[in-house]
């Protein structure tokens, strides 16, 4: 078509162009050369002929202009077309908007390059699609909505019945104290559990609402595995009973988030402590291999009960879970899934009844390869100047509370914090809260930045907010250490030791 050119004289070929089913122009660069009746129809015109001579810019936003000229550019030049189809949103003169599908190729048209486009309007389709897509997520997040109302009244209903117990037992004047403690320590051990299994629903749904990860980083993957081994030896209440085997094989960096990976580390971990537990004992193991020369893997294993084979690929389904009830909410398979793919990675089990569970992370591999990491030191038992922002005035008082070997100061407010720097800047902690009324933590932070530069490194934030989060976002970028809501003791003091070093 390129090398015979086009005539619009020919009645025939006019015709052809008029009754074609998708609309029909000839361009020049961004002006108008031809227009078929329903493409004229389209940018609010009655008559074909009052579109000729007028610029693509006359209905395209400024961005999608430049778009279709560089498009249009390219296929002038080499008479062919650029790509797939693409969608534009066109204003037309009549002030109604539509969303057009364009494929172009080169012709030479009255001895001069042009282009032909051949136009659909695919507002309704693409309207029909946002419905359909909308109808799917009202129905998934009332399937989610669901799930999290039965996995969290299960505990719920166990926390007000212990509440309520220890309540009376306190009111009463016990015939045996010694037995009234008993049962008052038992009653306390109910509460902390269903609080755990609680902290667990809120963290996994905060995950699962917000699965892509930070910024990536080359990550030496022994770490985030150490950290997370420690995290459920130290959780997990038959973790003495265990054998943990490691196998780490030198291999490359992977180009990862390390947060994210040792939240995964801990689900897969926390799986395999359980099989075992209710095996009666056994061996885990951690290897670390070179999956390809671009990829890198960890493997998880236990001996214990396997999954049956008609149940493997559903221990991936959100709130599905093969555990005793109390034991799992049945969302941290679905969200490592979700969080490793969103890492450029994949996540498969193996399982054979009887035998024992393998999982399986496949990462890419960053290229350079990093130094081994040092053995993380103990925790320091000095006593630290802690400064506490946040507008929960019981945040506050419990932090206060729970540090008293250190000297707390809590504010509640950014400004109320910066004015205490002012006449007292010797902290060696800052634990701020991200959401408050008034100036945000990050907004405290390039203040502090601001007025006294180095001392907005020791601010340590405390949030609740998803990485898919304005604020999220804007955490991310920076270099300081995060406490996730909520958090025990624990994880504040290490948190607390490494910002203070």
């Amino acid at each position: 078509m390129s090398g015979a050119g086009m005539n619009l004289n020919d009645e025939t070929l006019r015709t052809l162009l008029d009754i074609a089913p998708d609309s029909i122009a000839i361009l020049r660069g961004q002006i108008v050369l031809y227009m078929s009746p329903s493409g004229a129809r389209i940018l609010g015109f009655d008559r074909p002929a009052d579109v000729i001579g007028l610029s693509l810019a006359d209905w395209l936003s400024p961005t999608e202009y430049q778009i279709a000229i560089q498009r249009i550019g390219e296929t002038m030049r080499t008479g062919r077309a650029v790509g797939l189809p693409r969608d534009y949103r066109v204003r037309g003169r009549d002030g109604k908007t539509s969303i057009i599908e364009v494929a172009t190729v080169g012709i030479t048209y009255e001895d001069e390059p042009a282009v032909l486009a051949f136009v659909r309007d695919v507002s309704e389709r693409k309207a029909l699609e946002r419905q359909v897509a909308e109808s799917a997520r009202l129905a998934a997040l009332g399937r989610l909505s669901a799930g999290v109302a039965h996995e969290l009244n299960n505990p719920l209903t166990h926390l007000v019945l212990a509440v309520d117990g220890l309540r009376r037992t306190l009111a009463q004047t016990p015939p045996d104290p010694a037995a009234a403690l008993t049962q008052a320590r038992d009653k306390l051990d109910l509460i902390a559990q269903d609080i755990e299994r609680m902290v667990v629903i809120a963290r996994e749904l905060r995950l699962f609402a917000s699965p892509q990860p930070g910024a990536r980083r080359p990550v030496d993957l022994r770490q985030p595995l150490e950290d997370a081994l420690r995290a459920v030896r130290e959780t997990h209440p038959a973790a003495s009973k265990l054998q943990v085997e490691r196998h780490y094989d030198e291999v490359a960096a992977a180009e990862s988030d390390p947060i994210r990976l040792e939240q995964v580390f801990v689900n897969l971990l926390t799986n395999a402590f359980d099989s075992l537990s209710e095996a009666g004992g056994g061996r885990v193991t951690v290897e670390l291999h070179k999956a390809s020369a671009e990829a890198v893997a960890v493997r998880v294993c236990d001996e214990g009960a396997g999954i049956p084979e008609d149940l493997l690929e559903r221990v991936f389904e959100p709130f599905f879970t093969t555990k005793a009830y109390g034991k799992g909410a049945g969302l941290g398979l679905a969200i490592s899934r979700s969080v490793v793919q969103a890492l450029g990675g994949a996540l498969d089990v193996e399982s054979e009844t009887g035998r024992g569970t393998t999982f399986t992370v496949t990462l890419p591999a960053w290229r350079p390869p990093m130094e081994t990491p040092e053995p993380r030191p103990p925790l320091s038992d000095r006593r630290l100047r802690v400064l506490v922002v946040d507008d929960e005035a019981a945040i506050g008082r419990a932090l206060a509370a729970f540090l008293h070997t250190h000297e707390v100061v809590v504010t509640s407010s950014v400004a109320e914090a910066l004015a205490q720097i002012e006449r007292d800047a010797a902290f060696d902690v800052i634990l701020c809260d991200v959401v408050m009324p008034g100036s945000s933590g990050v907004e405290f932070h390039r203040s502090l930045a601001a007025a006294r530069p180095g001392l907005e490194r020791r601010v340590v934030f405390m949030t609740g907010a998803t990485l898919g989060s304005d604020d999220g976002r804007a955490l991310a970028a920076l270099p300081n250490q995060m406490l996730e809501k909520p958090f025990d003791l624990d994880r504040l003091e290490r948190v607390l030791d490494d910002a203070a070093r």
